[in-house]
Order: C-alpha cells, then sequence, then structure tokens
C-alpha cells in the first residue's frame, strides 16, 4: 500500500510529529510506501528523520492509495485530493473543543467541516475518546492504540546530569506539553506540600509556556516561597529529553490517557504519576485536590526508596506490551483497507 502522510516536520519539538514519525517507520518495516508531505511548507522529498523520508508535492498528489493526516495542509492542496482521508485525532475531544471555545482556534470546528466531506475517516489513539467521538462520527472512527519507539525509548540510555542547586532526591519531572488542561498548576501546589515532607526534593519543568510571561514567573515564585531550591531546572522543549525522563526519579502528569510523556516515561522505566482513572500506573489521584495528589507522589516515591529496580522493570514490562508500534500499525493497516474497501463499494453503487 502507498499511504501519504500530511505531517509537521517538526522532530524533537512535538510529540504529534514523534508519534506520527514512528507509525511511518513502522509501516515501512510492514512493507509499505509510506511517506509524508510536510505540512509547514517545505515540500520537497529531501526532509529525512530517523528512516523516515518526505515526498514531493507531485508524488504526494499522484501516487499514495490513501491519505493519512496528522495535522491540515494547505486547501489549496487538500482540494487537489480526490482519494480517502484518514485524520489521526491526536488530541483529546475536550482539550480540542476548549482551544476552539477559549483561545480562538479552529480545531473542533475543522474536525466537523472534515465530517461534511465524504473523503474522510477519522481515527483515534484512545478508547476512551471513542465515547466522545463516535457519536459525531459513528462508523466513520476507528480505533488503534497509542506507541511508543520502545527502542528508542529504554531502561539503558544514558542519563541526564542534574547539577548544583538543581539536583534533587527525589528528582520530579513535569514533562507535559502545556495546553489549557495540561498545565503545572495544579501540581506545583501539590509539589510544595511534597516538599515540606522532603526537603531535598526538586521538580523539572520543561515545554513552557512562552504566553503570559509575567503570570508564571510571578505564580512560581510565589509558589516556591522565593527560594531558589525549589525549582530544578526549567525549560522548553530540548532534544535529550529520554536523558532528562531516565535523570528523574517519578514523572508528574494530570493526565489519565495514554499520553506521550507517560508513554516515553514507563518506556525508559520510570514510574508515572497521573490522574485518578489512569489504568497505565498505580499512582493516580485526583490533581484537583493538592494533598490527595501529594499522597499519591508520597506512596510513590516511598516504594521507589524500597524496590527501584523492580518498579523500573514493571514499568518497561508495561510499555512493551501496551505501547509497541507494531500492533498500532496493525490495527491502522486493517482500519485503512476497510477505508478502501468501503470507498470502492460506494463508487461502485454510485457509478451504477
Amino acid at each position: 500500500m502507498k499511504i501519504g502522510h500530511i505531517l509537521p516536520f517538526t522532530p524533537h519539538q512535538s510529540g504529534l510529529y514523534e508519534s506520527g514519525r514512528e507509525v511511518i517507520e513502522e509501516e515501512i518495516k510492514q512493507g509499505h510506501d509510506a511517506r509524508f508531505l510536510d505540512s509547514e511548507g517545505k515540500y520537497h522529498q529531501y526532509l529525512l528523520d530517523r528512516g523516515v523520508r518526505s515526498c514531493s508535492l507531485s508524488w504526494f498528489l499522484r501516487e499514495p492509495d490513501i491519505y493519512v493526516m496528522h495535522q491540515t495542509c494547505e486547501k489549496a492542496i487538500l482540494d487537489r485530493i480526490s482519494k480517502p482521508i484518514v485524520l489521526i485525532l491526536h488530541g483529546t475531544p475536550k482539550d480540542t473543543f476548549w482551544a476552539d471555545a477559549f483561545k480562538d482556534s479552529k480545531s473542533y470546528e475543522l474536525v466537523l467541516d472534515f465530517l461534511e466531506d465524504s473523503r474522510f475517516y477519522f481515527l483515534s489513539l484512545w478508547k476512551r475518546h471513542m465515547e466522545f467521538w463516535k457519536p459525531l462520527m459513528g462508523d466513520r472512527v476507528g480505533y488503534a492504540p497509542s506507541c511508543v519507539n520502545l527502542t528508542r525509548f529504554n531502561p539503558d540510555i544514558e542519563p541526564y546530569s542534574f547539577r548544583g542547586s538543581s539536583l534533587g532526591s527525589p528528582n520530579i519531572l513535569f514533562g507535559d506539553t502545556w495546553r489549557i488542561d495540561k498545565l503545572p498548576f495544579e501540581i506545583m501546589h501539590s509539589f510544595n506540600y511534597f516538599k515540606k515532607e522532603y526537603p531535598e526534593a526538586r521538580i523539572h519543568i520543561y515545554c513552557k509556556q512562552e504566553t503570559n510571561k509575567t503570570l508564571w514567573p510571578r505564580f512560581f515564585t510565589r509558589i516556591v516561597e522565593n527560594k531558589d531550591y525549589y525549582l530544578g531546572e526549567y525549560d522548553g522543549m530540548i532534544s535529550d529529553f529520554p536523558q532528562v525522563v531516565k535523570a528523574c526519579d517519578f514523572v508528574v502528569t494530570p493526565q489519565r490517557d495514554s499520553t506521550r510523556i507517560i508513554r516515553e516515561s514507563l518506556a525508559i522505566g520510570t514510574p508515572v504519576v497521573a490522574l485518578d482513572g489512569c489504568r497505565h500506573t498505580p499512582y493516580t489521584a485526583d490533581h484537583y485536590y493538592p494533598l490527595k495528589f501529594k499522597e499519591a507522589m508520597v506512596t510513590c516515591w516511598e516504594n521507589m526508596k524500597v524496590s527501584k529496580d523492580s518498579l523500573s522493570s514493571e514499568c518497561r514490562d508495561y510499555a512493551e506490551k501496551n505501547f509497541n508500534v507494531e500492533n498500532t500499525v496493525s490495527e491502522l493497516i486493517k482500519f485503512l483497507e476497510r477505508v478502501l474497501s468501503e470507498k470502492v463499494f460506494s463508487d461502485t453503487i454510485s457509478v451504477i
């Protein structure tokens, strides 16, 4: 099968890109001719990244049997596609809707627009989300499990070295890409309570928001009680993120789905404290109640002090069983084949 992906070329900067790249890489391993067109506008065939290549605009418009869209491209290109398109629903239904409702985005409305276009089908990477998408999409939406590259993210990678005042015990990581419902606000309150019990603890915060340049510094200064030794490293996107995950004792996240940070962390063998209802870790609590979330952090840390190696092995074993990209692509290909067979049948009926 020839598959044309629409994907923003943003190596080491976007979980959406990394997931899409992993899928394309595995499609190639499974014998398909899979390439991507850079939705950021570099329409040539010389973008190469870890076994995955881009395509020219002419190849993209002429060759694929089917298209897989991770991010939309410009309308002039989209209008020239005559074959089926499967939109990967990378965002949560709520965050996609909230982006439109509160940030004047057009993400959710774009999904609604695509629903009126018979070329489009949809694929979710999380079963829980199907309860939100099915009422809108019916049988046009399918499911494939989320994945992570288990070779790149593994327990044997070299850990990052925290230095000076940023080195703590434990070292805790907040590494979610900041969104409306994925901010460190609540968890910083939990950390405040946690640090009163473990004074040497540090929390390292990455993927920081570049907007609200006065709000966040003022909040952090106040919540850490004007003490320099509260925070560890505070940075944006970094290319050596796996090494940072490896160097931390555990990860905290306000998410319950198998988001990128959860998949990467467990694959590396780093335990996760997540939102109540997350089935991927035993350490969960409602982060809207900071003291409850703090208690989950305490439980995780105390267990790590007793059996760090066995906990790390359990995390890795779980990732191998649940986040294997081979399974993801196998399910994706089944869905693409179903879409192609349905479109052929539909086109035959319309001709008759």
